[in-house]
């Protein structure tokens, strides 16, 4: 069985020939058991042999045969063996597809056949450049600490230089970045959303969130004392947040008509702001 020869070659180290033979099968069997061998080849480790990117990285590019079921096993490989060389060939991919290509520079996909499967299959899937790029971001914000995502995240970076389109995946990479350091925090906006939904009319209770955003700083700290990226503020949020979160009011708003059957008005940042806020210019 396919499974068992998968099993046998990720205990034994096989060569490369052999992974490509293992790749074509689990391509024409097509089947989630198909899917599931390749996530094997990819995400193993192959008893920490030095070389291992060699295999694992024409295994990780095959999952875009399984459009975006197979771009979010790629990503539950990286979550569930998060090793330096899963998460870059991971982010690499992932960067890649969002900015156009389905082969990195690294992919080392030697049968030419399989390759243009791979690149063909990608250029037919469309809203999938959008869901890899989603997910990049999932994968960015789920690293534990800001020093891991720097250190695993810059290998990445650095193996996309050289071409065009590899360097638009490192500006995906940038973005990713951006997006766990920048961010207003979903949990941020659903209380924001609870807020109008419940007390739409209560200027004081709008003080009073948007002064906890401003002032809360990060409320945990991973196992190793470093600060990740929580679930609940991505940082203490400076006065520049108040106008995002404003940018989203419009949208919840809608919501809250929907559910209330009334109008519910989305008290404008302006009248949140006490006198003395508006004075010195603090949110």
């Amino acid at each position: 069985m396919l499974r068992e020869r998968v099993e046998d070659f990720v205990a034994n180290r096989g060569d490369p020939a052999e992974l490509d033979t293992l790749l074509k099968e689990c391509v024409a069997d097509g089947s989630l058991e198909g899917l599931a061998c390749a996530r094997r080849l990819y995400e193993s480790d192959y008893g920490g042999v030095t070389f291992s990117w060699e295999l694992k990285a024409p295994a990780a590019s095959t999952l875009v045969m399984w459009g975006e079921v197979g771009i979010q096993a790629l990503l539950d490989g990286a979550r569930h063996y998060p090793s330096h060389k899963n998460i870059s060939l991971c982010a690499q991919l992932l960067a890649s597809l969002a900015a156009g290509s389905a082969l990195t520079p690294l992919c080392f996909v030697r049968d030419h056949a399989l390759a243009e499967k791979i690149e063909r299959s990608r250029s037919t899937q469309s809203g999938l450049a959008d869901f890899c790029r989603a997910r990049l971001v999932d994968l960015v914000l789920s690293i534990d600490s800001d020093d891991d995502v720097a250190y695993r995240i810059a290998g990445a970076i650095s193996n996309l230089t050289t071409s065009e389109v590899a360097a638009a995946a490192a500006k995906e990479l940038f973005a990713a970045l951006s997006a766990r350091w920048l961010a207003v925090s979903k949990p941020v906006l659903e209380r924001y959303e609870a807020l109008i939904l419940k007390e739409p009319d209560n200027e004081p209770a709008f003080q009073r969130f948007l002064w906890s955003t401003r002032s809360s700083s990060i409320p945990w700290q991973s196992r190793s004392g470093r600060t990740p990226i929580s679930s609940d503020f991505a940082f203490p949020i400076s006065s520049f947040a108040a106008p995002i979160i404003a940018i989203s009011s419009s949208k919840l708003k809608r919501r809250a008509s929907r559910s209330s059957r009334r109008a519910v008005s989305c008290p404008p940042m302006s009248r949140t702001l006490s006198s003395r806020q508006r004075t010195t210019g603090h949110i």
